[in-house]
């Protein structure tokens, strides 16, 4: 083959010789409910977005915001974009959670979900649905899991976890479920995770996609409790961190030592919050450095 200068082979270069994809993108957000009157901060528990879908594929399904792709747009302004249009929610924190290629998770065919996990203070939204989403609506959220067994051979272990995830609507009109299996295997020293959908009362995958990324976001934030803040105001109690450290978990009782977790990443100011409170509580803002 004579050599010829990459201009020139992009030039005669036939993308559509490969099947290619849709690209769409999801979004899992997520806030804290019951919104305090006095200060007007969330303290849990934790919730999730969703949206009732208007179309089909999966109509009237509660799924997850998102949608395709268009050229000249990166993935994160997708899901920026969708979020925007399908709630009205601007301003979220958004980080590439990542991607959902099963050539069956979607009856129109062969798409690709990007996915995004996020996080917001919840008086900074204003729910309102689009013309793709006739309804939007936050879901407390919690996950139950059950151990199905353990299996060992000379090179592999294998162990099998059920998930079920729970979903009720904030106004309790609506509860869901969705069950999905982990299978961990570890093989000749290298360990992976395999998950299997099984059954959901959501569109599309969105209840196994839900599932795994509470699930990961519950072990990130045992090292990196950053994220944690997301969910705060710009002024904040710690009681306010603990309680979203306690909902990300699902907690009921105190976190030990929790003030010392999180010293690094807050600085005290000279207001204090409640002032009519028998013991008014100190406001902190975040530790810039520490981010």
């Amino acid at each position: 083959m004579s050599d010829i200068t990459e201009k020139e082979f992009l030039q005669s270069y036939d993308i559509t010789k490969f099947v290619q994809p849709s690209i769409a993108t999801d979004i899992v957000l997520f806030t804290l409910g019951e919104v305090d009157n006095d200060r007007k901060v969330s303290v849990g528990p934790l919730q999730v977005l969703l949206i009732k879908r208007a179309s089909h594929p999966c109509k009237d399904k509660w799924s997850l915001p998102g949608g395709f792709a268009i050229p000249q747009e990166t993935l994160k302004q997708t899901a920026i974009r969708e979020l925007r249009d399908e709630t009205h929610v601007i301003n979220a924190y958004l980080e590439e959670f990542g991607t959902f290629s099963d050539s069956h998770r979607d009856p129109r065919g062969w798409i690709v979900s990007n996915t995004w996990l996020g996080a917001i203070n919840k008086i900074d939204c204003h729910l309102r649905a689009d013309t793709d989403a006739w309804d939007a609506k936050w879901f407390n959220v919690s996950i139950t899991k059950k151990d199905k067994g353990k299996i060992e051979s000379k090179h592999q272990i294998f162990t099998t976890t059920e998930y079920t995830l729970h979903l009720d609507a904030e106004d309790n009109s609506e509860h869901l479920t969705a069950t999905t299996f982990c299978q961990k295997v570890m093989n000749h020293g290298h360990f992976r995770c395999e998950w299997t959908f099984k059954d959901s009362d959501l569109g599309f995958d969105h209840g196994r996609i839900i599932t795994e990324v509470l699930t990961t976001l519950r072990k990130n934030v045992q090292n990196d409790l950053t994220l944690v803040f997301e969910f705060m105001p710009e002024v904040f109690t710690i009681g306010e961190v603990e309680a979203a450290y306690k909902a990300v978990y699902g907690l009921e009782d105190r976190v030990p030592n929790f003030r010392r977790k999180i010293e690094k990443y807050v600085i005290e100011t000279d207001a204090m919050a409640n002032k009519s409170a028998h013991r008014p509580a100190k406001l902190y803002i975040r530790n810039f450095d520490a981010f």
